[in-house]
């Protein structure tokens, strides 16, 4: 079946065209349907309140925006967690007697290597496994020397006492 028109009109274009069991048909895709791009919105607008997630000129706007922001929002988030990681760390050694810039040193002279966020992981679900990090870095540490003396004894009176 060749349409007509369009050989007159000098549009026709053979190979656009093939031949299957049925007849005539036009190779290849012939695009999306608009319906589907529209479910994909409105899936994604699903949780929003209001004609927002079911009026598909406001959805759009609405899933553009919330896309753009998790978007930029990608970007703050990992800073945000290191200095979250980093404060529990520092909590959690802090309670149990050492400096967190100390552990990490001595952890990392171990061979023990393991991320942030599995070592606060680890102090929150399980302190005795974390406690004996804290006891392997101390056990690493040098002797301090002199600067353990913490101050004389309570019997000795000093000059700075009086």
């Amino acid at each position: 079946m060749v349409f007509i028109g369009r050989v007159f009109c000098g549009i026709h274009k053979p190979h656009q065209y093939m031949q299957t069991h049925k007849g005539w048909r036009m190779r290849g895709n012939p695009g999306k349907h608009k319906a589907w791009s529209r479910r994909r919105i409105l899936r994604l607008s699903s949780h929003f309140y209001g004609r927002r997630n079911n009026c598909y000129s406001i959805a759009i706007k609405q899933v553009y925006r919330s896309l753009n922001k998790s978007r930029i929002g990608r970007k703050f988030r990992y800073p945000f967690l290191t200095r979250l990681w980093e404060q529990r760390l520092d909590a959690a050694c802090e309670e149990l007697g050492y400096s967190w810039p100390g552990m990490r040193v001595h952890l990392r002279e171990a061979g023990v290597a393991l991320s942030k966020s599995v070592l606060q992981n680890l102090a929150i679900y399980e302190p005795r496994t974390f406690r004996s990090l804290v006891s392997l870095a101390k056990s690493l540490d040098p002797d301090p020397g002199m600067n353990s003396l913490q101050g004389p004894p309570p019997s000795i009176i000093t000059k700075g006492m009086i």
